[in-house]
């Protein structure tokens, strides 16, 4: 099973990075976030306190409550906000001990291990390079374009 967290927190921040930007101190409401993701209230509310604890977003109580972006779009990479929602490696070693009388099941591991770190870092490399700002100007780009009834390029489908 795939875990979306990180792509949720990313369109949370996304939206609250845009909202800065043209509504600056103005909350965003779950129900809003969750209309644009298309789920439950509840899960951006959870993936919410789970931002809020990395210090990336404030979350406002009351009535006219709601949550606000911490820092500027600009200062947050996309690697603090894989960090702060799931800060587990890409790959998991099995979790049963090998056979030390196999060959494959003797070595395995270290083998595995220091391919699974050198994934891990490209990613961290990636991620580091990104910031919600970048992702905001680039929603801000391709919505312009899609207004202007210019076409997009759609994603495959597989």
């Amino acid at each position: 099973m795939q875990n979306s967290r990180f792509t949720v927190a990313t369109h949370i921040l996304s939206i609250l990075g845009m909202y800065d930007r043209f509504h600056p101190g103005v909350p965003v409401k779950s129900h809003q976030i969750a209309g644009s993701v298309n789920t439950n209230p509840v899960i951006i509310r959870r993936i919410l306190a789970t931002l809020r604890n990395a210090g990336l977003v404030q979350i406002l109580g009351g009535a006219s409550g709601g949550s606000l972006i911490n820092r500027k779009a600009e200062a947050i990479t996309l690697r603090e906000v894989h960090k702060a929602i799931d800060d587990n490696e890409v790959f998991a070693m099995h979790t049963n001990t090998p056979s030390k009388t196999c060959p494959v099941g003797a070595t395995i591991k270290p083998i595995l291990g220091d391919l699974f770190n050198k994934v891990d870092q490209a990613i961290d490399a990636v991620l580091e390079e990104k910031t919600i700002g970048d992702l905001v100007e680039e929603i801000e780009e391709s919505y312009s374009e899609l207004k202007a009834g210019k076409s997009m390029e759609a994603p495959m489908n597989n």
